[in-house]
């Protein structure tokens, strides 16, 4: 009777190996944390327009790929010298910025806000000395 052949251990070891390897990696894959959402960005600022010193706008860019809602957020301003912020608006209800879009906050002075077609104004105004911030 003739020896039965035995199995390669080289080739069982690199079966063994890249299976193991195979499942681990779907698994380390499909276990993965969804991505943290990026915050929105400012993206444009205007102090004054070119007629009236109350055409103020900030646009905010929202980078994800769903909607942000600003709600409990404050956009907030401070003079270069300030050692406290002013709110230009406090967002109590919900307010989304679309996934890849824009929102517009616009001084509400003069009908400005309505012009550009702004997503919400207010009455402060901005000035060349202040940081805005989210």
């Amino acid at each position: 009777m003739p020896p039965t052949p035995r199995p390669n251990p080289t080739y069982f070891l690199r079966f063994t190996t890249g299976l193991i390897s195979s499942l681990l990696a779907g698994f380390i894959i499909l276990n993965l944390p969804e991505a943290s959402s990026a915050n929105p960005v400012i993206s444009q600022v205007q102090i004054s327009g070119t007629t009236k010193s109350s055409e103020d706008f900030i646009k905010l860019f929202n980078p994800n790929s769903s909607p942000f809602d600003l709600k409990g957020h404050r956009l907030i301003k401070r003079t270069k010298t300030g050692t406290t912020d002013s709110s230009i608006k406090s967002f109590t209800s919900t307010s989304l910025i679309p996934a890849g879009g824009y929102f517009t906050w616009a001084s509400s002075a003069d009908g400005f806000a309505d012009s550009i077609g702004a997503d919400t104004a207010t009455s402060p105004s901005l000035s060349a000395d202040n940081g805005i911030a989210l």
